[in-house]
């Protein structure tokens, strides 16, 4: 008959024997028993570009909001019309900013 054969590892918390299969250590209950996942360099990579997206995204879409309310400031002359065209504009910029950035992001890629 086949021999069964169990694989034992130590838990990186705290140091029990844990099954290679196991989901959580059974001792401690710990949701990473074989220790903190380590990514490779390409997963570092993919990690680092969507840092990168996420800021120049949020740079882009404030810039262009903020360009937005300023030439709506400047077109009126009036304090409603300042408040009013100005949250106007700036959404317009914001929206358009938002585009822009995508498709710089998706074209960075390329």
């Amino acid at each position: 008959m086949g021999q069964i054969v169990r694989q034992l590892t130590n838990c990186h918390d705290c140091g029990h024997a844990v099954s290679v299969n196991a989901g959580r250590c059974p001792q401690c209950g710990s949701a990473e028993p074989f220790g903190p996942r380590v990514f490779s360099p390409r997963e570092q990579r993919q990690h680092r570009i969507e840092a990168r997206n996420d800021r120049s995204l949020a740079v882009i879409t404030l810039g262009c909001g903020a360009a937005g309310a300023f030439y709506g400031l400047l077109t009126t002359s009036t304090l409603f019309g300042h408040v009013i065209f100005g949250c106007a504009y700036g959404l317009v910029g914001m929206i358009i900013g938002v585009a822009v950035a995508f498709v710089i992001n998706i074209t960075r890629g390329i």
